[in-house]
């Protein structure tokens, strides 16, 4: 038996259990793999069906399931919408990833923790303007690194 189904019994918030967040984070996958496969947001029955794939939420009830939905979007509109923050942050983490392929081996990880920390302490908008700008200065950067481990330095 579902923990949610024995909190519905009891009476209880689904956001009250310890494993809440990994319900929420799994509502929150089968919702956005429903929109991407339909185009747009699903329905009620349409995401009932995709709970209905997840091995795991098989055989919640439509009461244990309007818990979890109410009590999840209860926690969105009290903490900032959370998933999509971390789907902005996942974003900028690809693309710092790939700014960092260009340049040298050696440098990559000075510039990995130089980055994140910049990166931790953005707004979501603003870290993802900065990964793009990553993404774009990269070649360049690289492309002096090793135009100075080749020449050395140079007088002027």
């Amino acid at each position: 038996m579902l923990a949610i189904e024995e909190a519905v019994r009891q009476g209880k918030d689904v956001a009250t259990l310890n494993d809440a967040s990994w319900y929420f984070e799994r509502l929150h996958f089968h919702l956005d793999r429903a929109e991407r496969r339909t185009g747009y947001p699903p329905t009620g029955k349409v995401a009932r069906e995709e709970l209905e794939n997840d091995p795991l939420l098989r055989g919640l009830s439509d009461l244990g399931f309007a818990a979890l939905v109410n009590s999840c979007m209860r926690q969105l509109v009290t903490e900032g919408f959370p998933v999509r923050v971390s789907q902005v942050h996942r974003v900028a983490r690809r693309r710092m990833n790939l700014a960092l392929r260009f340049l040298p081996s050696r440098q990559r990880e000075r510039y990995r923790s130089e980055w994140e920390g910049e990166m931790a302490g953005m707004e979501p908008a603003a870290v993802g303007q900065f990964a793009l700008h990553l993404v774009i200065r990269a070649p360049l950067a690289g492309m002096l690194f090793r135009l100075h481990l080749l020449l050395g330095r140079q007088a002027a």
